[in-house]
């Protein structure tokens, strides 16, 4: 089976349509007790994130995806996408951005290279951390240009091998289609834990807590204040704040409802409590978040 898939690989790589090219290589490093967020935004190329150490949250098109040591994900082209990171353990990743040409005709077992998903996850691959760290360093090292593409398309070569195999042997669900309801989770998760980030997710604008959720999946509080604690990074509390957070900045962003439309819109009763909560997480009130939005906008037209 792998030599099988060596083959196809080999047959890819050769074809003169293929080309593949790193636009930018970088670390994230969010010590412990800190906070990171990135803006909402999109590439015109792939972006490959790597999980070398700790847990973080990514935002792909309203899908909010837990990520942790050993994990990898690669996002396609031009779909928007954030990074949150709150967590007591802090956070390492490894990011490459590229570009890649690809022949029309494509394996089936290598078809998760051509970006028709909004995204590929692969769960527990620490395997291939050794192959990113040698492409990230290839890209940073003062070396002929031709020189520097062999190394880069040979480490890229290695790279999807490793993926493809781990993929076929696991039959691992990719990310949807947009417009499709995000289901891949960990492996080893009980459907009851997929199910419960999931309703959450779809649920957050409702009055919900670690009772009415325990109750409602039939487990102990305490069973999801562990379940987060290991596989989110967070408290339940602290996640269903950031989802409604992140949805409220979407709306201060794109629409023009008022602030209490907004407070109620995310599952707050009272706009003031509201206007307390958000000011914590963004560090300015809704207002003052709109203005420094819009602000910013007119300024790049």
């Amino acid at each position: 089976m792998k030599e099988q898939l060596k083959k196809e690989l080999l047959d890819i790589w050769n074809d003169l349509e293929f080309d593949i090219t790193i636009t930018e290589a970088c670390k994230f490093q969010v010590r412990s007790g800190n906070r990171y967020e990135s803006e909402l935004h999109c590439h015109r190329g792939y972006e490959l994130n790597y999980i070398n150490f700790g847990l973080c949250v990514m935002e792909i098109e309203g899908s909010f995806i837990s990520l942790c040591q050993g994990d990898c994900i690669i996002v396609s082209p031009g779909v928007s996408h954030s990074f949150m990171m709150e967590f007591q353990r802090g956070c390492d990743i490894t990011q490459l951005e590229y570009d890649m040409g690809l022949p029309q005709k494509i394996p089936a077992s290598f078809q998760f290279l051509q970006g028709k998903h909004r995204f590929e996850q692969i769960r527990s691959c620490g395997m291939i951390r050794g192959t990113i760290e040698t492409l990230y360093h290839s890209y940073h090292e003062k070396v002929q240009q031709a020189c520097r593409k062999t190394f880069l398309e040979l480490g890229f070569a290695q790279l999807y091998w490793v993926l493809a195999s781990v993929l076929q042997e696991r039959g691992e669900e990719r990310g949807s289609k947009p417009g499709e309801v995000q289901k891949s989770m960990r492996q080893n998760e009980p459907k009851k834990d997929a199910g419960l980030l999931q309703y959450i997710n779809q649920n957050y604008d409702t009055k919900i807590n670690i009772e009415s959720l325990a109750e409602s999946f039939g487990v102990s509080s305490r069973y999801i204040r562990k379940f987060f604690a290991e596989h989110v990074g967070m408290s339940c509390t602290d996640y269903i704040t950031m989802l409604r957070m992140e949805k409220a900045k979407q709306m201060l962003w794109r629409t023009k409802k008022s602030i209490t439309e907004i407070a109620f819109a995310v599952g707050y009763s009272s706009s003031q409590y509201f206007g307390n909560v958000f000011r914590r997480f963004a560090g300015i009130s809704p207002g003052e978040f709109r203005r420094k939005y819009r602000e910013g906008t007119e300024q790049t037209e």
